[in-house]
């Protein structure tokens, strides 16, 4: 480990822990608005061209976002810097983030059974929320925690 890759590290954990809450809100964000119009079938059974895309990107989003929460990022750095990227501090706010998430997660899944009393919830919206509410709530708390580790130093 040379000086340069401390340096390149902690830049880039500041950056990490800016984006991560940034993320988050844009995502969970952008879903609400989403949500109130899910994909429409056509009359031939068949999905809407802009619904297909909808989801494709959303899907596409989900995984970068959960790709980017369980391995910390800097996929293009080197060994060292990603190592001091994610050191045992990260380790543990990110094992703390993901246990808030999974709480969150469950959370969702009573709040859209409780719902499905009195309206049909689909599987797909259920899936929908429940991933929004898991990833978004994972990624804001890790963001925060973050946040948090470098402001006390």
């Amino acid at each position: 480990m040379t000086r340069s890759d401390i340096a390149i590290a902690d830049r880039l954990v500041r950056r990490r822990a800016r984006m991560l809450v940034f993320f988050a809100m844009y995502f969970m964000a952008s879903q609400g608005i989403y949500f109130g119009k899910m994909a429409k079938w056509d009359e031939w059974g068949r999905l809407r061209t802009i619904d297909a895309v909808q989801i494709s990107a959303w899907f596409a989003m989900a995984l970068a976002l959960l790709v980017l929460l369980f391995t910390g990022g800097g996929w293009f750095r080197s060994r060292s810097v990603r190592s001091l990227m994610n050191d045992e501090g990260t380790r543990d706010n990110r094992r703390k983030a993901l246990a808030i998430a999974f709480a969150n997660t469950m959370a969702m899944g009573f709040t859209i059974y409780f719902l499905s009393l009195f309206k049909p919830v689909s599987a797909r919206e259920a899936v929908y929320m429940m991933m929004t509410v898991g990833i978004g709530s994972a990624l804001l708390a890790f963001g925060m925690a973050e946040r948090r580790a470098l402001r006390d130093g």
